[in-house]
């Protein structure tokens, strides 16, 4: 039995243990695990750096931790600020009925004795949903009664319901209403879980901008095949991408190989930026201010062109960019801008169109093609890309100016960024860049 005066010299040690703890030689430990993760250090912590481990240690086992890898995919994802609006797929959506069967609203509900088991594109391997006979056909195209074919995509209007479409083959063609909100919280998702896997396995800039891969979760991946129009008019088997979307986890974000046929090169063309920015001149302007940290000025002309590479820009294009008030920047900004005219206002690549959009692109005084070339000539060849990563990795992870930085400590950050986006990361989040932080 332990008595009172036991009890408070007991409360007494543990006081002043708590004290010795924090005392002025675990100061920088203590600072430091506040500045980078938002939180004091464990008293396991603390042990362990009064027996000699360094706060580089700690720093490669703190960047594992949910709260820094949570702001590590953050960093990502406002580097791009980029997010679709919702009720971009609701075309497609679809109704279930009180006793849970599924149908197309145009095509209408059924009742049990109506409908059938069929194994969708959304559920796990072997799991079936009942859906009207209706809503259910392998179809892709038919005969309009004027005997012009159409195309099963277009959900909507009376010739669709008369016709023998459905939802296409494994439900391809359509998706459960109650989806749609996760499958755009996915699609806003890419930028910044692609980034933390490109950070955690130390990849490229390039890989993160226009890598020839995607990090997706299962609704992220039925995003892109969903805009891929060789799968939707049957030219391109849906055979593969069932196989893809049946093996991709439902929503855990790993690496997967792109689609085939499928025109995707990263950030560059992913869907939510293709949507946020949906013309031409609106994806080149972005991206000059995401990667180059500027707007468009006449400096992105660097050799002085003074025409238009790309013949399939409009005589309107050419007319209003060749104007002397327009022209300084025009010249600019339409070569690069060119890279994206194979890509709609939605991002969809337009296989469909003959002849098919040229895509050239001069910048930087070489000429290229499609939204790849955008990427690696300003990464390769954009004499402010490091500059503005590690500007705007240091405002992001510290709120504070990159101008509170000496002349030497940028050029350490820019040093760090030629290796990559986590050698930067790391330099901005180590202990001693950690002082100037709002936080420290």
């Amino acid at each position: 039995m332990v008595h009172c005066g036991a009890i408070s010299n007991l409360n007494l040690f543990q006081k002043k243990q708590k004290t010795k703890d924090y005392s002025t030689e675990t100061r920088n430990l203590r600072s430091y695990s506040l500045a980078l993760r938002g939180m004091q250090p464990l008293h396991q912590e603390i042990l362990d750096f009064k027996n000699g481990k360094k706060i580089q240690d700690f720093q490669n086992d703190w960047m594992n931790t949910s709260e820094v890898q949570n702001n590590i995919t953050r960093y990502f994802k406002d580097l791009m600020g980029v997010a679709i609006l919702p009720g971009r797929l609701s075309s497609a959506s679809l109704n279930k009925t009180a006793d849970g069967i599924y149908y197309h609203p145009t095509k209408g509900s059924c009742q049990s004795s109506e409908s059938v088991s069929i194994e969708p594109w959304w559920t796990d391997p072997g799991t079936v949903v009942s859906m009207c006979k209706t809503s259910v056909s392998d179809a892709v195209f038919y005969t309009k009664s004027s005997g012009e074919k159409a195309y099963c995509l277009d959900m909507a209007g009376e010739d669709f319901k008369s016709s023998p479409c459905g939802c296409g083959p494994h439900a391809f063609l359509c998706l459960p209403s109650e989806l749609q909100t996760d499958i755009e919280d996915s699609i806003n998702k890419e930028t910044g879980e692609r980034g933390k896997y490109i950070y955690n396995n130390g990849l490229s800039w390039k890989d993160y901008f226009s890598g020839d891969f995607l990090i997706t979760d299962k609704y992220l991946l039925y995003a892109y095949a969903r805009t891929q129009i060789e799968l939707l008019i049957g030219t391109i088997s849906l055979d593969q991408i069932f196989a893809l979307l049946k093996s991709t986890p439902l929503k855990t974000f790993n690496k997967t190989a792109l689609p085939l046929n499928s025109h995707r090169h990263g950030i560059v063309t992913s869907i939510a930026f293709m949507s946020f920015f949906n013309n031409m001149r609106s994806r080149a302007r972005a991206l000059t201010r995401s990667m180059l940290c500027k707007d468009i000025d006449p400096t992105l002309n660097t050799d002085g062109t003074k025409t238009f590479l790309n013949p399939s820009l409009t005589d309107a294009d050419r007319a209003h960019g060749q104007k002397t008030s327009c022209s300084y920047c025009h010249y600019g900004l339409d070569n690069v801008a060119s890279a994206f005219l194979r890509y709609d206002f939605n991002g969809i690549y337009t296989s469909y169109l003959n002849p098919l959009p040229s895509d050239v692109a001069h910048i930087f005084g070489q000429d290229g093609e499609g939204p790849e070339f955008v990427a690696s000539s300003y990464i390769e060849r954009g004499q402010e890309f490091h500059e503005c990563m590690s500007q705007t990795a240091w405002k992001s992870f510290s709120g504070e100016s990159w101008y509170t930085l000496t002349s030497d400590e940028q050029e350490t950050l820019k040093k760090a960024s030629l290796s990559g986006p986590k050698d930067l990361l790391n330099t901005v989040l180590s202990e001693s860049f950690a002082g100037h932080s709002r936080r420290y």
